[in-house]
């Protein structure tokens, strides 16, 4: 079995995976098991990757299948060195350039269409996984926020929560995952999202279907 690549690892994937969907719905709780409810009317994902396992498009669409918006990455010395996002008829929105200082750390800037800087910041791995985030938020060219995320995963890799905070410590997000089916390839199937600042009970759940080459 071929090992998966570096592209493949960050979204923790087993084997040679040819495409993820996820789908997101509101929980519902019946004989004490999560079951999907009402759809979540936007968040719905499609991944596409290449058979070398790099991901080579990403598509939003609400729960009708409507795009969104989609995610073109562009490749240099097999990393990605640009993503482009474009809205539903094509027009580019926004292009994020990367730098990769190390093997491990990469900075990036993301401006709009008119050459706007939206963001920028820094990302380091470990395990070929996103452990920290640093980036500063712009509104014309001037600094309106500056943040940090952790993340932290199990043992196979999988993401258990995702903690930002500004730069007074405040948590602005705190997102926490449950994983409760796997495919035969050991990648997760199903899913419970927690917002753990606020709710015991999950949030969100992420059914994904997975095709393989």
């Amino acid at each position: 079995m071929a090992l998966p690549s570096f592209a493949q690892l960050q979204h923790g994937l087993h084997g040679r995976v040819k495409s993820t969907r996820e789908h997101s719905y509101r929980p519902k709780l019946i004989n004490d098991q999560w079951v999907n409810g009402a759809a979540h009317t936007e968040g719905n994902q499609l991944f596409l990757f290449d058979e070398e396992g790099k991901y080579t498009e990403m598509v939003v669409t609400d729960s009708l299948g409507t795009i969104i918006m989609k995610l073109v990455p562009s490749y240099k010395n097999n990393k990605i060195g640009t993503e482009k996002i474009y809205d539903r008829d094509g027009k580019l929105l926004q292009t994020i350039t990367m730098k990769w200082l190390s093997p491990t750390i990469v900075e990036s800037v993301n401006k709009d269409a008119d050459g706007k800087k939206i963001n920028e910041g820094k990302t380091t791995y470990r395990n070929n996984r996103v452990q920290h985030v640093s980036y500063r938020v712009y509104k014309d060219n001037i600094v309106t926020g500056e943040f940090s995320a952790v993340l932290t995963y199990n043992t196979d890799n999988q993401l258990l929560s995702h903690k930002t905070t500004d730069s007074k410590g405040v948590i602005t997000s705190f997102k926490e995952y449950r994983y409760l089916a796997f495919d035969r390839s050991n990648n997760w199937t199903k899913m419970l999202v927690y917002d753990a600042k606020s709710d015991k009970n999950p949030e969100t759940i992420v059914i994904r279907q997975l095709d393989y080459y």
